[in-house]
């Protein structure tokens, strides 16, 4: 698989998906320009031009045979309640995403999954405005899961690992979002390029 970072890393393994993630998901959520990391393998750099024509020629994902997971650190944060999940939300609505698509949400914040469920649900259902519909979001929340942990703490990243394996079993897609301050970027790259 071929990973890639903008201020996400994600391990790409379905076509339609990385051309929705860098096109579209760029434009809704305003990730950075991507940037090369260091110390974990070859990651290519995705330019303006490769976003542009992404976005362009997105189409819509089918089922996908592999599980699509999303981790998101800061999980608990500003940008994840509104633009970050309503985003999601609205791709899987749209078809633009697998329906069984996962995400997984990573904050200091001592939350367990229903708790976590129920702020992003209050959330979405303002965010995301006439696209909320309850029963919708019910299907899609059931997969929506939380994990305390610290970014800053290299242990913490060997839960998330055991956690990840233990949810798509090592196969599929995940991609990582650093909704956090850029200061934190280097870090979270060093500690999940250690953890594998």
């Amino acid at each position: 698989p071929q990973p890639f970072v903008a201020n996400v890393l994600a391990t790409c393994r379905d076509d339609a998906i990385h051309r929705w993630l860098v096109g579209d998901f760029r434009v809704q959520c305003g990730i950075a320009k991507s940037m090369p990391l260091s110390g974990a393998g070859h990651i290519p750099h995705l330019s303006r031009d490769d976003s542009r024509t992404a976005g362009r020629n997105s189409h819509t994902p089918g089922k996908s045979s592999m599980p699509t997971t999303f981790i998101i650190f800061g999980a608990s944060g500003d940008l994840t309640r509104r633009k970050l999940v309503p985003a999601l939300y609205r791709a899987v609505l749209q078809k633009r995403l697998p329906g069984d698509t996962r995400i997984l949400g990573v904050s200091r914040s001592e939350l367990d999954d229903e708790s976590y469920r129920q702020r992003l649900t209050e959330s979405t259902r303002e965010f995301a405005g006439s696209d909320f519909e309850e029963e919708a979001w019910s299907s899609f929340a059931q997969n929506i899961h939380y994990l305390a942990g610290d970014i800053t703490n290299a242990d913490d990243f060997d839960t998330l690992r055991e956690t990840l394996d233990a949810m798509d079993s090592g196969e599929g897609t995940r991609i990582f979002y650093l909704a956090t301050m850029p200061s934190l970027y280097a870090i979270a790259l060093e500690n999940l390029g250690r953890s594998g």
